[in-house]
């Protein structure tokens, strides 16, 4: 019928040998069909997972998980100790809540550290001040119920960071609300999983690395490098490795989306000064649930002699939007 499922490992697929036909204890009933995991990733915005193996190990943490409703505290994050190599599933699912004024639904979306064995001062205190300097894997955010990802994890320890962007609070107080989510990790091998918090700088370095994992970057003058992390939203990170300051120009048309940065309006112009060898997250666009598009058309200058400032203004307590020294 036209409601089958053609792709990889449908009914008529060459892919099922008979090694795999038995494997997967394969028959041709009515109603029941296979996809590979990343289909369902590419097709499916709310999955339900359950333990599918019945050799596997399943964790889920419900408490203290949630998204705080400012970027400005300590934001949720979970340390995995592997105890041996195997197979793992890792997701954040939140509850398919209808919106309201109070709570509606995150674009979520989550990234995973490796700490290195040879990293003794890593130290997992209740709240982290530090997060390992690469990117293991990560997903892309959307406004769905579940992110995911299938990877073998080799014996060690991960670190999971959860994000989310689009019910965050603006400065004026507006759109900040809580939204609370589940982590669930699923081994072939048994694992422990630890519930965490990272200060706000931690949390800015944990979304550059992920920049830098997954961004495209677009250079100027050389030294000056612009990260564009896409996903349902865009966010855009600078790097300016210049002996001297420059001045960004973002200007954004947005529909149904929010920014980090001052008030949601559809049409709106950033201006930031980087001081020299620095870096600055200058915003996150992200998307609410239904149609929403974006444009975004930015200009890089030197900056005056004596130049400084931000429109709209950054304040100083904002961390994660304010510039920083990149490392030497």
């Amino acid at each position: 019928s036209g409601s089958d499922w053609k792709g990889d490992w449908g009914a008529n697929c060459p892919l099922w040998t008979p090694e795999a036909r038995l494997q997967a204890e394969y028959t041709q009933e009515a109603g029941l069909f296979f996809m590979g995991l990343h289909d369902v990733c590419k097709y499916f915005l709310s999955i339900h997972i359950c333990q599918y193996r019945a050799d596997w190990h399943g964790t889920s943490i419900h408490t203290p998980s949630e998204f705080p409703a400012s970027l400005l505290t300590s934001q949720p994050c979970f340390e995995i100790v592997q105890e041996e190599d195997g197979e793992a599933l890792v997701a954040v699912m939140q509850a398919e809540d209808k919106d309201s004024a109070d709570t509606f639904q995150a674009d979520i979306g989550f990234a995973i550290f490796h700490v290195s064995e040879h990293a003794k001062d890593w130290q997992a205190n209740e709240v982290l001040s530090r997060v390992p300097e690469k990117v293991f894997i990560a997903t892309k955010f959307a406004v769905r119920d579940s992110a995911l990802l299938p990877k073998v994890l080799s014996k060690g320890r991960y670190l999971v960071v959860a994000m989310s962007f689009n019910q965050r609070a603006a400065p004026d107080g507006t759109m900040g609300c809580i939204r609370p989510f589940t982590l669930g990790f699923y081994t072939s091998r048994l694992a422990f999983v630890k519930p965490l918090r990272l200060d706000p700088k931690a949390f800015r370095d944990a979304m550059v690395a992920v920049c830098h994992h997954s961004a495209k970057v677009k250079q100027f003058y050389e030294w000056v490098s612009v990260f564009q992390l896409q996903g349902s939203g865009i966010s855009v990170y600078v790097e300016n490795k210049l002996s001297r300051a420059i001045q960004i120009y973002t200007e954004l048309h947005v529909s149904n989306m929010g920014i980090s940065r001052g008030k949601s309006e559809a049409d709106c112009t950033l201006v930031d000064i980087i001081p020299p060898h620095s870096a600055m997250i200058v915003c996150c666009c992200s998307p609410w649930r239904g149609g929403n598009s974006y444009e975004m058309n930015y200009k890089v200058d030197y900056a005056g002699s004596g130049a400084e400032g931000h429109i709209p203004p950054v304040d100083a307590g904002d961390v994660f939007h304010h510039p920083f020294l990149l490392p030497r």
